[in-house]
C-alpha cells in the first residue's frame, strides 16, 4: 500500500529537515492501515499543529492567569518536540528534542496528552511507542504483525513489555514535564 505522505515534506515540516527514521518511514507507508486499525493520524502539512489549538477555551479561560500561563508553557515546550502523530483522543506523539536539540535516534518519544501533560512514552522508536499505547489485545497483535511483516522486530507479547528509552547521560538533560512545570511557574509569576 502506498502513502499519500511525502517523505521530504514530512522531514521538512515534522522533523526540522532531519531524515525520516526507518520505523517512521514504515509507518508512513502503511499510514492508511494504521489509521483504520488505531485511529492514529499523521500529516506532512506545514500548518498541522493541533496541539496548539486553544479554540475550545472561552474568553474568560484565556484571560485566567493560571490557564494562560499553562498555555504559554505548553506552547514553549512544544517547540522542543517534533510531533509526528495524533491519536483519536487528541493526544500527540513525537520526539523529545529538548532545549539541546538531540539527534532523533537519541530522542525519547513523548506524548502531550489531552490534559496538557507531557509524558515520556515506552518504546525505543515511534512504532514501539504507538504499539505500547494499544491495550486491546487483538488490535495490539494486528498492529504488531503489520510491522513484523515488513521486517521490524517487535518481540513483545503485550504493551507492558515495551521498554522505555534510557535518559541521556548528559547532566543538562531535562524531561519535558520538568520543563513544562518550570515554565508554567515562570509565566504564572509574570502574570501576578
Amino acid at each position: 500500500m502506498s502513502t499519500d505522505i511525502d517523505l521530504k515534506s514530512f522531514s521538512d515540516h515534522r522533523l526540522g529537515g532531519h531524515p525520516v527514521p526507518k520505523d517512521l518511514q514504515l509507518l508512513l507507508v502503511h499510514v492508511k492501515e494504521v489509521q483504520k486499525l488505531t485511529g492514529i493520524k499523521v500529516s506532512d502539512s506545514a500548518e498541522w499543529a493541533p496541539w496548539l489549538d486553544v479554540s475550545y477555551l472561552s474568553e474568560a479561560d484565556l484571560n485566567n492567569p493560571e490557564i494562560s500561563a499553562n498555555i504559554e508553557a505548553i506552547s514553549a515546550v512544544c517547540k522542543y518536540v517534533s510531533f509526528v502523530a495524533a491519536t483519536e483522543d487528541s493526544e500527540y506523539i513525537g520526539y523529545w528534542r529538548g532545549p539541546k536539540i538531540q539527534n532523533l535516534s537519541q530522542s525519547p518519544i513523548v506524548r502531550l496528552d489531552n490534559e496538557g501533560q507531557f509524558n515520556v512514552c515506552a518504546g525505543m522508536n515511534i512504532v514501539e511507542a504507538l504499539l505500547a499505547d494499544i491495550y486491546n489485545g487483538s488490535t495490539f497483535l494486528k498492529f504488531k504483525r503489520l510491522f513484523e511483516s515488513v521486517g521490524m522486530e517487535l518481540p513483545y507479547a503485550s504493551y507492558a513489555e515495551i521498554p522505555y528509552k534510557d535518559d541521556p547521560v548528559d547532566e543538562t538533560y531535562v524531561r519535558p514535564a520538568e520543563l513544562h512545570n518550570e515554565l508554567y511557574g515562570t509565566f504564572r509569576n509574570l502574570k501576578k
